[in-house]
């Protein structure tokens, strides 16, 4: 099915996965996909902007939290260099380089509310399985990461 665009087209899977891919991918790389309540994007996503909803209107039971707690909690986070398995850069098509980031059973230790563990993570055109997948909410990270920046702020701040 085409999927408007030069050289862009998306099917549905057998277990109403959608897919999206171009005449420039990988082959055997799916660059886009919506499963479930998911979207996954195997190659970055240049995004002019994330919108998240946020209305004080839509939210109750709303409370201030403890920035001093999460400041020592965040200095608990071990960011790490790395790189990806063969496995994964199959799956997302990128190359061999040394990134940065954090190792979700760690911060698993330390911020269980950030890990969400899946049951079975499955990109079948990759041949990739994996059961117990962790994976880290980033966006999660960054919110209390305010919180930690004002603890700090507070307790050096004179005036």
């Amino acid at each position: 099915m085409h999927a408007g665009g030069q050289g862009m087209y998306s099917s549905v899977t057998s277990g109403g996965e959608y897919v999206f891919h171009h005449d420039d991918a990988q082959p055997g790389v799916v660059p886009f996909r919506i499963r479930g309540n998911k979207i996954f994007s195997h190659v970055p996503a240049e995004l002019v902007e994330v919108i998240s909803p946020s209305d004080r209107r839509i939210k109750q039971d709303i409370r201030s939290v403890n920035e001093d707690d999460l400041m020592h909690r965040m200095l608990k986070l071990r960011v790490k260099t790395y790189r990806y398995t063969d496995m994964w850069r199959k799956v997302r098509g990128i190359a061999d380089t040394t990134v940065r980031g954090v190792i979700a059973q760690e911060v698993r230790e330390v911020f269980p509310e950030y890990i969400t563990v899946n049951d079975e993570m499955r990109f079948d055109e990759a041949g990739f399985r994996l059961e117990d997948f962790h994976e880290v909410n980033k966006i999660r990270i960054a919110i209390d990461l305010v919180a930690a920046m004002q603890s700090r702020h507070r307790r050096f701040s004179y005036g």
